[in-house]
């Protein structure tokens, strides 16, 4: 059940988590990331046991170098690497192609670690994230019927359609140590023709109650996302 507290409880975990903890470690990350240029680690896998791999054809075509390695940051550096996808973006190679291939040059670097992903393994700690396989899930917002449940239910806003408008407030409560995470995502068509996308706090869905998570994807991070891109 989701109480009138609970929107206080979200504002409170929204405000420290980003404002305490994701904002200054982002902010260092502007110095940490060049940093770490100089003391990249390569030739380990990541924590999946993955090193190196073939870019999709898709990326290849606009442009991508056409090979994903594992590169990362030295364990001193450890909040500003990325355990799973590394310093060179994407396996598929999207942003070796948003890059034109130059994604183990020092800005290719510098934009995926320091600005698109920034402090990214904060993920990882226990602050910044929610294993919500281990979650009980309760949630409120506009509602989208579910066809794959063997039961009928209404879940909120369907994810798949990025700019379908409505709303959503998650709660997952972990069974383990009764720890609280909190969701809240907007999508509003804007009169300039732009969609106002709002997200903040953990990256849990509605359907994620129906779900299990693939390994590389069971713990979910924080986020502040405020965004109003134009809908062709």
């Amino acid at each position: 059940m989701i109480t009138s507290l609970d929107y206080l409880k979200a504002g409170w975990q929204f405000f420290s988590r980003f404002f305490l903890v994701k904002l200054p470690c982002t902010l260092l990350g502007l110095v940490m990331v060049p940093l770490g240029y100089f003391f990249i680690q390569k030739g380990k896998p990541n924590r999946y046991g993955e090193l190196t791999q073939e870019h999709s054809d898709k990326y290849k075509l606009l442009g991508s170098s056409g090979q994903w390695d594992f590169w990362n940051m030295p364990r001193f550096l450890w909040i500003w690497g990325n355990d799973e996808d590394g310093l060179l973006g994407e396996p598929s190679g999207k942003h070796s192609a948003r890059v034109r291939g130059k994604e183990r040059s020092f800005w290719g670097i510098y934009q995926w670690a320091a600005l698109r992903n920034p402090a990214n393994n904060l993920r990882y700690s226990e602050i910044l994230s929610c294993y919500v396989d281990r979650c009980d899930l309760v949630w409120s917002g506009a509602s989208d019927l579910l066809p794959e449940a063997k039961f009928p239910v209404r879940i909120a806003l369907n994810d798949n359609n990025p700019v379908k408008p409505g709303w959503y407030f998650v709660k997952a409560t972990d069974r383990t140590n009764s720890k609280v995470y909190y969701c809240y995502r907007l999508v509003k068509p804007l009169k300039s023709g732009r969609v106002l996308h709002i997200r903040l706090g953990f990256k849990i869905k509605p359907k994620h109650a129906f779900e299990t998570q693939d390994i590389d994807d069971a713990n979910k991070g924080f986020t502040v996302r405020i965004a109003a891109p134009r809908v062709n």
